[in-house]
């Protein structure tokens, strides 16, 4: 572990340099109000190229067209192409819509989802440990990794005088990874790719679960979700699992059956729901796939890839019904979907009704 310099100089920052304060100091200095303004006034980024399960139910495959040919266009000679390009993606990633959101999480969300990730960190290696998770593992000290299978173990005597198994030394580091900071052994776990390039499908599973049970081990794909104490208890009206979540777990499901010959008979998805509000909360379902789902998915793919070959947009597959529906009035592309602009946005917040001709 490395320490700060005792005779390191004294940091500045500009003109102004370390010392105290010539007057009395207020009671906050609401640092938090200034880093939420500048990650909520910062843009997405995009996401990387090809379909994501999270996307794939409700995409529209003409939001997707434009928004990842428009990618492509990036690298164009013609400077308007270029410009055209630019304009849409920022449009896209900028906007609140339905239908695709190719952005990555919003900057305001930050701190939500790295508490997400925390929970689901400590879920895998929890699972891991306990000998249910196969895959490969990384040791966070000397990042050597693992062949794929369940996480190093060796054997312990617990508080009862029986044998436990628990997370193991890295032989790799000789031990690097028991982490002094916390005392305990620890082991990284590499989300599987569950991406198909012949479909431009890109994504990482929670995990892949076996299971013993009857004599068998049964696969499962693991799909970890922290939520609020609203969505934790139903208060949305929907029960857990989430519609949404089956939807992407599916996808996951018809990946892995072609990515793995030792899964072409996996049929299941496992659930853990965290609560965030309380941490220690959780809920577990074993569910059977929805293939149905994963079959509008895959048209959607399909839609795309072949629109892409033709050069042109698929506006026969097109979610809106006509271009004065709520979804087209709201959408960011919809001038180059239905080739002129919506004659008003009744459902915008800050419509003025003088917009309309008497």
């Amino acid at each position: 572990m490395k320490y700060l310099p005792r005779a390191a100089p004294a940091p500045t920052s500009g003109d102004l340099a370390v010392g105290p304060p010539t007057t009395m100091l207020p009671a906050a200095f609401n640092i938090n109000l200034q880093v939420k303004a500048r990650n909520k006034a910062r843009s997405r980024a995009p996401r990387s190229r090809g379909f994501h399960p999270s996307e794939l139910f409700g995409m529209c495959p003409v939001k997707y067209y434009l928004y990842d040919s428009s990618i492509e266009n990036l690298a164009s000679p013609d400077p308007k192409v270029i410009a055209s390009a630019v304009d849409i993606i920022k449009r896209v990633l900028d906007t609140v819509h339905d239908g695709v959101r190719p952005g990555r999480v919003p900057q305001k969300m930050l701190a939500d989802f790295h508490v997400g990730d925390a929970i689901h960190e400590w879920t895998q290696f929890s699972f891991g440990e306990a000998g249910f998770l196969w895959g490969i593992w990384k040791c966070p000290h000397c990042a050597a990794t693992t062949e794929p299978g369940f996480m190093p173990r060796m054997k312990i005597i617990d508080r009862n005088g029986n044998e436990m198994m628990v997370a193991a030394y890295c032989a790799a580091c000789k031990g690097g990874n028991h982490l002094s900071e916390h005392r305990q052994i620890k082991w990284k776990y590499v989300e599987p790719w569950m991406g198909l390039p012949e479909w431009e499908l890109d994504g990482h599973c929670d995990g892949i679960l076996l299971i013993p049970f009857k004599g068998r081990l049964v696969p499962f794909i693991l799909e970890i979700k922290s939520i609020n104490s609203n969505g934790y208890m139903g208060r949305y009206g929907d029960p857990l699992p989430l519609p949404a979540h089956v939807q992407q777990a599916s996808q996951y499901v018809w990946a892995a059956r072609q990515s793995y010959s030792w899964l072409a008979e996996l049929a299941h998805v496992y659930f853990v729901y965290v609560n965030k509000d309380a941490v220690r909360d959780n809920k577990e379902f074993a569910i059977s796939a929805d293939m149905d789902v994963v079959d509008k998915m895959v048209s959607n793919m399909r839609t795309v890839i072949e629109a892409k070959a033709k050069d042109e947009i698929p506006v026969h597959a097109r979610h809106c019904k006509d271009i004065e529906s709520k979804v087209a009035t709201t959408c960011p592309v919809v001038e180059e979907c239905f080739g002129r602009k919506p004659p008003a946005n009744l459902f915008a917040k800050d419509f003025d009704f003088k917009e309309l001709p008497l």
